[in-house]
């Protein structure tokens, strides 16, 4: 699979690393400290084990904020064990997210 690390963007003062696919697409990885040492997750970026789909939708840019995030209805619990989303920005960039709680 090709693919480059786009990097640039920050949460709260950390470097993020965006994996772009070689479609285009770009994809997030979140993991917890129990987690991120799992295949295909080495590189992913280190999640709170409380954080939500509203922490999670403003991390990659959907919402300005996770107040914004919960206001909108995303204040919704990570499930345990692996998650899979795809998003779609408002100028219709597309976003895939992988998640390992």
């Amino acid at each position: 699979m090709n693919k480059k690390i786009r990097q640039g963007l920050q949460w709260k003062g950390v470097p993020l690393n965006v994996i772009v696919e070689k479609h285009g697409t770009p994809s997030f990885s979140f993991a917890t400290e129990e987690t991120k040492n799992e295949d295909g997750f080495e590189g992913a970026i280190l999640m709170h084990p409380k954080f939500n789909w509203a922490n999670i939708g403003a991390t990659i840019g959907l919402f300005p904020s996770v107040g914004i995030a919960k206001k909108s209805g995303w204040d919704v619990p990570i499930e345990q064990g692996f998650s899979e989303a795809f998003f779609s920005k408002s100028d219709g960039t597309p976003l895939f997210v992988f998640i390992y709680k």
